[in-house]
């Protein structure tokens, strides 16, 4: 459901990197205001960074700004993706970033990239992170095999070897690590609204409404979540109203890119979140995707929550382009879902 982690639990993250008069900090949801005007100052231009990187329509909209912060966010959080802001010292001004990420390309374990603001670019600013990562990563980093793609690789070259996943769907843009992998082709028509007779599924979108649904129903049911939505994970248990904003956005930001799609739960009358369903790409072996749902306590006792797997199963079958598909923790135990091997032969 999750990206696995990119670094053990023993290594302590950089979060904060002072060079040359420069910082480098893991970029949060505090820092959106910053990141979303440096995003915006070069979302036309993304194609002169990376011949492959194409953003979505809206790339320039506040709430898919805001929504990449908390990407960004729960990535560092997960420790699955790190995202550092290229910042002025006191940290009002964004200048670029600096990705320490996961790889899709076999026989990696990270790859680097970084981009920068066109005026800070004309100054060589670009150029002297370059400098310095290409040492600070191997120097600071526990990886054995890194890569630069766009420096030592040549984009080509890159986006042409093998990936550890499947394929991505032919049409697709070329595979790249900070743009999420779609699992539905562009023909495909995701819903967004589907009516079942006691409930409706609508998409889990970062508005302060949305937000505050989710967190209450996760919130009413803790002791019971931690027993029976992925068990062993602790969730949901100290989780804030901020931890909850940063969730939601980083759902709303897969959804845009066709990765991932999260659905709130809802009552007929659209009031309040019974619970979540998640369509989600898998990384086990011999599945395409996985489908994840919970529902509050208080609604279990109703029958719902085997309704809504019901419901997802047929749903799932009859109208997504998959034709492999698990549901963990329902038609195959916890147990055996985690000891399923991954596609990656070389697990971190």
């Amino acid at each position: 459901m999750y990206p696995r982690k990119l670094v053990p639990d023993s290594y302590e993250v950089p979060m904060r990197v002072e060079f040359e008069g420069l910082l480098l900090t893991p970029v949060t949801f505090r820092h959106w205001p910053q990141d979303v005007r440096a995003v915006h100052s070069v979302a036309k231009n993304s194609g002169a960074l990376n011949p492959g990187l194409k953003w979505p329509e809206g790339a320039e909209s506040v709430v898919l700004g805001m929504s990449d912060v908390c990407y960004m966010d729960k990535l560092l959080r997960l420790r699955a993706a790190f995202c550092y802001g290229l910042m002025t010292p006191d940290e009002s001004v964004e200048l670029g970033c600096l990705y320490v990420w996961r790889t899709r390309k076999r026989g990696y374990e990270a790859e680097i990239f970084s981009w920068v603001c066109d005026e800070p670019r004309k100054q060589g600013i670009g150029e002297r992170l370059y400098q310095f990562a290409e040492k600070w990563v191997p120097e600071v980093w526990p990886f054995d095999k890194t890569t630069w793609p766009g420096r030592r690789v040549p984009w080509q070259d890159w986006y042409a070897l093998p990936d550890k996943d499947p394929a991505n769907w032919p049409g697709s843009p070329p595979s790249f690590a900070l743009v999420p992998h779609r699992i539905v082709p562009d023909s495909f028509r995701v819903p967004h609204r589907i009516e079942a007779k006691r409930f409706i599924l609508v998409p889990l979108l970062l508005t302060m409404d949305a937000v505050a649904k989710d967190f209450e129903a996760f919130m009413s049911s803790q002791e019971y979540l931690k027993t029976t939505f992925r068990p062993g994970e602790g969730w949901p248990e100290g989780t804030t109203f901020q931890d909850a904003l940063v969730d939601v956005g980083y759902w709303e930001f897969l959804w845009h890119f066709r990765e991932s799609f999260a659905y709130s739960v809802r009552d007929p009358e659209d009031n309040y979140e019974l619970g979540c369903l998640y369509v989600t790409p898998s990384r086990k072996a011999g599945y395409q995707a996985e489908v994840h749902s919970w529902v509050r306590e208080s609604a279990v006792v109703t029958g719902l929550d085997e309704e809504v797997n019901e419901f997802s199963h047929t749903w799932i079958q009859e109208q997504w382009p998959f034709e492999k598909v698990a549901w963990p923790g329902r038609d195959i135990g916890w147990d055996q879902w985690r000891e399923t091997p991954d596609y990656d032969p070389e697990p971190v």
